[in-house]
């Protein structure tokens, strides 16, 4: 299913990106992702500068950030990524917290 969103996500976005301030970006995609279900925490931290957005924060796994920097990209307007979320699956066995 998150294949399917991902997939539907990314082909709504434009080829010719009108120019968008940095709060436009961060807006959109804080907007984006009170929309999904799919996204395991909402306390994703997000910037944006010179048009470059960046996610910060823990998510459940690879394919989750993968999927959210997608996401990103496909922001109109958004003229790359820097994807900084970390797979909680990556800390497993790493300590008594998880």
């Amino acid at each position: 299913m998150l294949y399917l969103r991902v997939k539907a996500i990314a082909e709504t976005a434009g080829q010719t990106d009108p120019p968008r301030t940095d709060d436009e970006l961060v807006a959109e995609m804080k907007a984006r992702l009170a929309k999904e279900q799919w996204v395991s925490n909402r306390a994703i931290w997000i910037a944006a500068k010179n048009g470059v957005v960046t996610p910060f924060g823990m998510v459940d796994n690879e394919e989750e950030k993968t999927a959210l920097g997608i996401m990103a990209r496909t922001i109109a307007g958004c003229r790359g990524v820097e994807n900084k979320l970390f797979p909680k699956s990556l800390l497993r066995g790493r300590g008594h917290w998880l």
